[in-house]
């Protein structure tokens, strides 16, 4: 019964979905339309570049439609822990974001925003590569472009933390390990 409803939802478009919630007009859209392919863009963003949608409304109503709860990236804590499970390859390549951790029915999962939450085979070769069974959010594509870019990208930001003999023990940018510390 759930999948006919997303796949119906899937039939209809973005467009007329927003209408029909209330949340735009069928003017905005026509305007909107217009300008997408000058933007290069997806219609939600187009939507909220012109101001006839905000940002916050647009990723709650995809997240309904997904049936799964949204998460703003722009504004969402991340465990660096989660982070290092996925590097930046697998994250471009399946647009997905390690969050942070969810512990649930005594089983810790790991939350895993995707701009499709529903795809299970991404969900499952995730969970593959990272021995964690996954918790999946939504999160809009241009918010998975921005923090990929963002965090992976840091590596030439350094802190090293320096022993008495002034020699380096630890580069914050990466985890201690019996091999970084028996370099020495």
């Amino acid at each position: 019964m759930l999948n006919e409803a997303i796949n119906m939802a899937r039939r209809k478009q973005i467009g007329e979905m927003l209408i029909d919630a209330g949340l735009i007009t069928l003017h905005d859209l026509q305007h909107a339309l217009g300008y997408q392919t000058y933007y290069s863009e997806r219609l939600g963003q187009t939507l909220v570049r012109f101001g006839y949608i905000t940002d916050r409304q647009l990723l709650r109503f995809l997240g309904k439609q997904y049936n799964t709860p949204a998460v703003d990236l722009y504004e969402q804590s991340i465990d660096e822990n989660a982070v290092r499970l996925i590097d930046k390859g697998i994250a471009e390549e399946f647009k997905v974001f390690p969050i942070g951790f969810n512990k649930t029915n005594g089983t810790e999962k790991l939350v895993l925003a995707m701009d499709d939450p529903l795809n299970q085979g991404t969900i499952n070769h995730i969970s593959r590569l990272t021995n964690f069974p996954i918790y999946p959010v939504f999160a809009r594509e241009e918010h998975l472009k921005w923090i990929i870019n963002y965090y992976y990208n840091q590596k030439d930001i350094r802190i090293d933390i320096k022993d008495n003999d002034d020699e380096t023990i630890m580069d914050l940018g990466q985890p201690i390990s019996e091999k970084n510390l028996s370099s020495r």
